[in-house]
């Protein structure tokens, strides 16, 4: 009799241990017997060893030399595409129309798909909508004075600026992802280059 007691006694303890154990023994993450938690529930296929570095270098804003090239690239390819729109309108001159849609067409891609990257690293660009002075200046002119001026103004030495600014961001940038857009975009800007030194040439010998 007193063993059966004995026995009884044992088995009570364990049933109240047992729950304790249980929960002891659960992985973190993984539902206790309530439903409940240790930590929050971890999706699945996460990869947590990552995860928390990723959100950070995700949150982590441009800065320094990457902030610039965004500035200048952005005016840059805004007055090209002001300047060409013009041309396309009011050129007579062939080679100088084809330039010129070549250059809204292209550039006005590159400036949105930079405008949207530079919102992602918190680089505002602000909506200019200042007077252009050699936007102006061009408006005023026509025949082969525009040609001659537009070229000036978008043609040969806009775009060795702009290789030369795509470029040193493309080998000196911070941010890995501008630093690849400008490495992406840069065999298009040397072939403009390259179209725009022909084109120039025609217009100056009145071709």
């Amino acid at each position: 009799m007193l063993r059966n007691r004995y026995s009884g006694c044992l088995l009570s303890a364990a049933l109240l241990v047992s729950p304790f154990a249980i929960a002891q023994e659960l992985p973190k993450g993984v539902p206790g017997q309530d439903g409940g938690t240790d930590q929050a529930t971890i999706s699945a296929g996460e990869d947590v060893t990552h995860t928390g570095a990723k959100a950070t270098r995700a949150a982590q804003p441009a800065t320094g030399i990457d902030v610039e090239f965004v500035d200048k690239a952005q005016k840059a390819g805004k007055s090209e595409v002001q300047a060409s729109q013009l041309a396309v309108q009011r050129s007579s001159h062939p080679a100088v129309k084809r330039f010129a849609q070549q250059m809204v067409t292209d550039h006005s891609k590159a400036n949105e798909a930079l405008r949207q990257l530079a919102a992602k690293k918190g680089v505002s660009v602000p909506n200019d909508t200042g007077v252009n002075p050699d936007i102006e200046a061009l408006k005023g002119k026509k025949g082969r004075e525009f040609d001659v001026a537009y070229m000036n103004l978008a043609g040969p030495e806009a775009h060795e600026q702009a290789v030369t600014l795509f470029q040193t961001e493309a080998q000196k940038g911070q941010d890995p992802d501008l630093k690849a857009f400008a490495q992406k975009t840069l065999p298009t800007l040397r072939h403009h280059l390259s179209e725009a030194r022909e084109v120039s040439a025609k217009v100056e010998m009145g071709k």
